[in-house]
């Protein structure tokens, strides 16, 4: 265990007036030493000696405490009820959150650079060998929920347990409070106040900052209608609206019924095969490292590190969701991250504003195995038009522009006008009809196998 991570309560036998000992001795010089080179503290308070004997008292009993802990630990005290020995019994309190008072935000980012893997493949191998097991066994969709959200419980705490957190901001100090920081707060606005009066230059560029902040707080948005939203929660809940809008089934006439109702029929298919180690291999060789992740935390590198360490973990995983035709919904969970488009505005306005969703690795890496078989199965009958550039393999916006090319000289050696017409569906894909698209793959693509069932799990 790392020793900044250490909570160490000892009978020590030995004197130091740094734990209220009323004089020091040669053994308590060598343990303050002890503890001051590998940043240790103590924490015990002046509650009177921690050994009672017949032959008299003392204070001999020590608890240290290392850095990452030392704000986490507090109330140190000796309680009144007996300890059946000659020392008393020492109490002190750990909070179970260790989400640092002083940090906004509940993300958890961890330093990969001081990982420890040794220490991330023991603390994980049985608990993974067993969970892996559960799943293959599985035969229950319900069930397959509850253990991928299991698994990814496992490995988050696997990563906690060897690698360290980083810390927001500046190093923290374990005697910070919240006081220092409101003080250091005013200092800080009076220096910036000191500087921007002496140069008119700074004064300028202050106000268009503060002008710029106050747009990107969000306090009100206009909305279509002209009104504007008078709390954050209800600014949040507009935006999250329009940029994921619910497909409401009591709006559907009757051509849209039946074909809501076609793309979740399923026919007697055979099942897709399952995947192979290559499909694995090359989904997860893919993965970007240094990317933020999704709301599991669990980052790109530490998925890598897991594929190394149990090549066979996350093809048990994904055969399992593609044998039950599942989608865990705990991979389906996002994380927001609002962004504005422009900033010349000084109120915002929904269409000024982006949402992007940080999804869970495990859930894109299935999706990414899922969309290259579907993928593969379209090209191999060549379902695409030979005239679509966008999202297309070994296709850019050069080669459209090529083919338009060709198109207007075709048309000027036969003396005729070239009309091009231009069209932009505005919000397109987040206004994606999905049950539209699935029951065109189905019908005319021949991919029932598994797709209807995805979306709705």
């Amino acid at each position: 265990m790392p020793i900044n991570r250490l909570v160490w309560s000892m009978d020590a036998n030995s004197k130091s007036e740094t734990w209220f000992s009323p004089f020091s001795d040669s053994r308590g010089t060598k343990l303050i030493e002890f503890i001051s080179a590998h940043n240790l503290f103590v924490i015990n308070e002046d509650c009177g000696p921690t050994f009672c004997g017949s032959r008299g008292s003392s204070y001999i009993d020590v608890t240290a405490v290392g850095t990452d802990l030392l704000e986490h630990v507090s109330c140190w005290h000796l309680p009144d009820y007996d300890s059946l020995s000659d020392h008393k019994a020492i109490e002190f309190d750990i909070a179970l959150d260790f989400n640092s008072p002083t940090n906004d935000g509940d993300s958890c980012i961890f330093n990969l650079k001081k990982a420890n893997w040794k220490l991330f493949y023991d603390s994980s191998k049985f608990l993974l060998s067993s969970i892996s097991d559960l799943i293959v066994s599985c035969q229950n969709p319900e069930s397959l929920h509850d253990l991928a959200k299991e698994l990814i419980s496992i490995i988050l705490n696997s990563c906690k347990m060897s690698i360290p957190i980083k810390k927001r901001g500046m190093h923290r100090v374990p005697w910070w409070t919240t006081e220092i920081g409101c003080m250091r707060k005013h200092v800080n606005a009076a220096r910036r106040r000191f500087q921007r009066c002496k140069n008119a230059t700074l004064k300028e560029i202050y106000k268009i900052k503060q002008q710029f902040q106050k747009r990107i707080e969000l306090s009100g948005i206009a909305l279509p209608s002209g009104a504007m939203t008078n709390s954050f929660e209800e600014t949040i809940n507009e935006v999250l609206f329009y940029s994921f809008p619910d497909d409401c089934e009591n709006e559907d006439d009757d051509c849209h019924k039946e074909i809501r109702s076609d793309a979740l029929i399923y026919t007697s298919v055979t099942d897709d095969p399952p995947f192979t180690i290559h499909e694995i291999n090359a989904v997860i060789n893919k993965l970007k490292l240094k990317k933020a992740p999704g709301p599991d935390s669990i980052p790109n590198e530490v998925v890598k590190k897991l594929h190394e360490m149990y090549p066979d973990l996350f093809l048990t995983v994904f055969n399992s969701c593609l044998r039950l035709k599942t989608f865990p919904r705990c991979w389906k969970n996002a994380k927001i991250i609002l962004i504005p488009k422009v900033n010349d505005v000084r109120v915002p306005k929904l269409d000024n504003l982006r949402c992007i969703s940080l999804l869970s690795t495990l859930g894109k890496c299935f999706e990414r195995l899922i969309i290259n078989r579907v993928a593969w199965r379209l090209y191999k009958d060549n379902y695409f038009n030979k005239n679509q550039f966008g999202f297309m393999p070994h296709k850019c916006t050069e080669d459209a522009l090529v083919k338009l090319n060709e198109i207007v000289l075709k048309g000027k050696k036969r003396n005729l006008h070239t009309v091009l017409v231009f069209l932009d569906i505005k919000s397109a894909f987040d206004n994606a009809w999905w049950p539209g698209i699935l029951s065109l793959l189905k019908d005319q693509a021949s991919l029932e196998t598994y797709l209807p069932s995805f979306p709705a799990s």
